[in-house]
Parts: C-alpha cells; sequence; structure tokens
C-alpha cells in the first residue's frame, strides 16, 4: 500500500512538519501511476526475482536488484532504505532527493535495454513453479518505475513513497 510521488524536495521537510504527517503532506498531489495491480505488485516482483535468481545470474539481474531492492527496501531489509531528510513521519517510506533519483535513474537506464534478458530466467522459474504471472506485467511494472525515475531527473524533482495511502 504504497504510492510515489515526485515533489520538490527543497520544500518536503517543511511541507511535512507544516501538516503533521506524510500523507496529509501529499493530500494535494497527485500519485505517480503504476499499473492497475500496484497492491500487490512490490512484493510480487522481488518474488520474481527471487525465483529469477536461483538459476544464472545476469547483469540485468544485478541491476534490477540494487534498484529494486531499495526501492521497495520494506520486503527486504530496513539497511536498504533510503531516507534524506531529518525528519522522518508515520508513513514516509523512502525520501529521495534528485542526486539520489538521478543515481537510480542511470542505473534504470542501463537496465532497461536489457530488462528482456531476465525473460528466460523468468520462463524457466515459471515452468517449474516458483512463480505465478506474465514477464510482460514484470516487465511494464518496472517500465513504470522507470519513466518515474526518468522524469524526476528531466523536472529536477525528488521521490518519496508513502505509506498507508487510502485513496
Amino acid at each position: 500500500l504504497c504510492k510515489p510521488y515526485l515533489i520538490d524536495f527543497e520544500s518536503l521537510q517543511d511541507r511535512i512538519r507544516a501538516f503533521g504527517g506524510a500523507r496529509e503532506a501529499v493530500a494535494d498531489f497527485t500519485a505517480e501511476l503504476l499499473p492497475g495491480y500496484e497492491r500487490l505488485a512490490q512484493q510480487q516482483f522481488l518474488e520474481c526475482l527471487d525465483a529469477m535468481s536461483w538459476g544464472t545470474q545476469s547483469e540485468a539481474h544485478a541491476a534490477a536488484r540494487a534498484l529494486f531492492d531499495r526501492l521497495f527496501w520494506s520486503w527486504r531489509s530496513e539497511d536498504l532504505r533510503i531516507i534524506e531528510i531529518d525528519y522522518q513521519p508515520f508513513g514516509l517510506d523512502s525520501a529521495w532527493s534528485p542526486s539520489t533519483v538521478n543515481l537510480f535513474a542511470e542505473l534504470w537506464n542501463e537496465l532497461a535495454p536489457v530488462l528482456d534478458g531476465l525473460r528466460p530466467a523468468f520462463e524457466r522459474a515459471l515452468g517449474e513453479g516458483e512463480l505465478v504471472g506474465r514477464f510482460d506485467d514484470f516487465r511494464r511494472y518496472a517500465h513504470a518505475w522507470g519513466r518515474i525515475l526518468e522524469r524526476g531527473v528531466a523536472e529536477g524533482l525528488g521521490l518519496i513513497v508513502v505509506q498507508f495511502e487510502s485513496n
């Protein structure tokens, strides 16, 4: 139950303090678009990466893990969480400055052209019953996050992910 927002990072901390919490601070913003099955997609996406890792790992797999393990850290480890503001209210999952968005957008730009290279590992894991779903949905979800990062770079924005969004 997380939603990403591209925001003016310089005003984020003041905005959160003024509104009292992360959800309230973004109430007048529109969340970035993700595929319609987003409520389960983070965990399922990482489960797909895990299932694919049981075979030979590729550079595409390593790049996907480097990016998405940090975006979806709550399914992995607190050590992967990136919060770049002092005040951390309840509900703030991640807070990336524009430079961090740029860093991971660069990683995405390396991953995107070779993402289809993960298809054979996905299909193998699917055939062995290690996961369910379609590679095209996996790919679509990854590209949706990639577009968010690219837009953040183009507009000089930071990225926050807010938990427990109710609307």
